[in-house]
């Protein structure tokens, strides 16, 4: 299935559309789970787009939706970071990669939760999505896997994605003592340059 644009309809829905401009259904199914559970509208336009990029990808291996397995989705990881958006083309020397491992990684989560609503409104194959979870998450503490999704449920061990990318650290930026006597002096009203003393002084947060 081929997909050209994502669009959005008179609820501030988000739709992907295919090359003949109908919504592609799985997808748009799956957006108004996203809308009726009140998901913000920048979180639902992420998933929309991670699921455009992931179609686009099926598109290119000539796969199904219904198609997906391990290999699938770590060839997936692989053709987002490729400079090329293709995974037959090779860079012949290192080159950047074309996403971060943080977008990476939320577009992942975007694919697996659109599977995770697939296997719940049995929308496909139950077995399918049981044998490609259990291969993708590993229990902390050496559990292993449980059951579907097992690491979602309230009061038992998490688990994690192993096809996740490692984020680098990233340093913490804070301001220099003298940029924050320019934000005191900037102030102007006795409340607002306590709570820039107090924060500055104490590291307390604003909750």
């Amino acid at each position: 299935m081929r997909v050209q644009k994502i669009s959005v309809d008179k609820r501030n829905t988000y739709l992907l559309l295919d090359v003949n401009g109908a919504p592609v259904q799985a997808v748009a199914k799956y957006m108004k789970h996203l809308y009726n559970k009140n998901v913000s509208s920048n979180t639902m336009l992420t998933y929309c787009t991670a699921l455009k990029h992931f179609f686009t990808y099926l598109e290119q291996e000539q796969l199904s939706f219904y198609q997906v397995n391990f290999e699938v989705l770590t060839n997936f990881v692989a053709w987002l970071r490729n400079p090329y958006q293709s995974n037959k083309i090779i860079p012949h020397k290192e080159t950047k990669a074309r996403r971060k491992e943080k977008t990476v990684n939320v577009y992942l989560s975007a694919v697996t939760n659109f599977y995770d609503y697939l296997y719940r409104t049995d929308l496909i194959e139950s077995d399918i999505i049981e044998k490609l979870m259990k291969v993708m998450f590993s229990g902390a503490g050496g559990n292993g896997y449980k059951s579907f999704l097992h690491h979602v449920n309230k009061g038992n061990s998490l688990s994690k994605n192993i096809l996740k990318l490692r984020e680098p650290k990233e340093k913490v930026k804070v301001f220099t003592k003298d940029e924050v006597e320019t934000i005191y002096h900037t102030a102007t009203n006795i409340r607002d340059k306590f709570m820039i003393r107090l924060f500055f002084e104490t590291g307390l947060r604003v909750g």
